[in-house]
């Protein structure tokens, strides 16, 4: 199911591609209201192998891109329910 923002961009951070050993990749993809592209952001960080912390970590990577393109109103979209509530709690 495709979330879709009225008028803010929607950053919509990746599945992190991780190695149990070795760490891993996460990236957020930021698009306009009528899903065209405008930037992309990817971080490696290495010696992690917890998905939460993947899925916390991408969300940071969101919000970073959001203040890297100078946009204020953002819709970024998750799917894992804990790291939205602990954003919520700001926790």
């Amino acid at each position: 199911m495709a979330l879709r923002c009225s008028s803010p961009p929607l950053i919509r951070p990746t599945l992190p591609t991780m190695d149990s050993h070795r760490g891993g990749v996460v990236a957020a993809v930021c698009r306009d209201h009528d899903g065209h592209y405008l930037s992309l952001s990817a971080t490696v960080f290495p010696f992690t192998n917890k998905l939460q912390i993947f899925e916390t970590y991408a969300c940071r990577e969101a919000l970073a891109l959001a203040e890297n393109i100078a946009v204020q109103d953002i819709c970024v979209a998750s799917d894992c329910q804990g790291v939205v509530n602990d954003i919520s709690k700001g926790t």
